[in-house]
């Protein structure tokens, strides 16, 4: 069932280790969107690089590229390109053009990384750095569990998203421009009647609402879940196999 469950969520977030807070002071509050307008391009103490620029690398967003990566006219203009945002609602209250938006933003973002696989990872983390409410991020592995979704929850899926076939393929630049527009258009969808304030409760201080962050958390935990539970039949089979 493609529902959000607070606490297995939660729970899988602090088995994990992720840092919501941590990652609100260090990138949501120097990078996030204030009443559409962008933040200034700064440097932190002892960086050498701008701020967002070092960010994006300390989370591997150029991975594969580093050399490659057009950060001088990344610097000049992804403000630019991420005020066609602005106006926006929050995931889960986006019309059709406005989910075509958010994946034209991303797609935009991701050229200046030079690589051929076109994975989105930067163009997709660039946004959400910015807009945490409106833009999920890409990773190796939201990835896993969005095929892993795919796999166990392929009639509920049909019935959310347009087309036949699969729905998350990632073994062409076009397959994955395909599948980001569905992560998108899933999220849209999963986040509609969720207030993040709410569903985060006292493990998040943001005063402003991550519901993009939330979803992408609950992708992976689901990818999480869903290979435990894989594990854990066939320990059992295996258990019952030797008993025989």
């Amino acid at each position: 069932m493609l529902q959000l469950h607070r606490e297995s969520l939660l729970e899988t977030a602090r088995e994990t280790g992720w840092d919501l807070n941590g990652q609100i002071e260090r990138v949501y509050e120097a990078f996030r969107f204030r009443e559409g307008r962008p933040p200034k391009l700064v440097r932190r103490g002892g960086d050498v690089r701008p701020a967002i620029q070092q960010a994006l690398m300390d989370c591997n967003a150029d991975l594969g590229a580093r050399e490659r990566v057009d950060w001088a006219g990344f610097l000049r203009g992804h403000r630019t390109i991420l005020k066609r945002l602005a106006p926006l609602p929050r995931l889960g209250r986006l019309d059709p053009d406005g989910i075509d938006r958010v994946c034209a933003v991303v797609g935009a973002l991701e050229d200046f990384k030079d690589t051929a696989g076109r994975k989105l990872v930067f163009g997709s983390k660039s946004a959400h750095f910015h807009f945490p409410w409106l833009v999920p991020a890409m990773s190796i592995e939201v990835e896993a569990a969005l095929r892993e979704i795919d796999r166990v929850e392929r009639t509920e899926l049909v019935d959310l998203l347009p087309g036949r076939g699969r729905k998350f393929l990632f073994s062409s630049p076009a397959s994955r421009r395909a599948s980001y527009r569905n992560y998108v258009a899933l999220g849209n969808a999963v986040m509609r009647d969720v207030d993040s304030q709410t569903f985060l409760g006292g493990y998040s201080r943001a005063h402003y609402d991550l519901h993009a962050k939330v979803f992408e958390w609950w992708v992976v935990a689901f990818g999480l879940l869903g290979i435990r539970a894989e594990s854990g039949r066939a320990e059992h089979q295996a258990l019952s196999s030797g008993a025989g």
